[in-house]
């Protein structure tokens, strides 16, 4: 998870400094923005996993 995290802080600090650079409408901004996404979806998925599975087990 935390390789995951740290990918998602990257990737969203990447995706801020386009914005200020290339502007927010930008198609490299708009792709990272995906990325971005697509790595939250599945960070809540692990969080929701691990949540689950510490419920069962108490």
């Amino acid at each position: 998870m935390d390789n995951l995290l740290t990918k998602l802080e990257i990737m969203r600090a990447q995706m801020i400094q386009s914005g200020i650079t290339y502007g927010f409408l930008h198609e490299k901004t708009i792709q990272l923005s995906k990325q971005v996404d697509e790595l939250l979806n599945l960070y809540y998925i692990e969080q929701r996993t691990r949540n689950s599975i510490t419920m069962h087990e108490n």
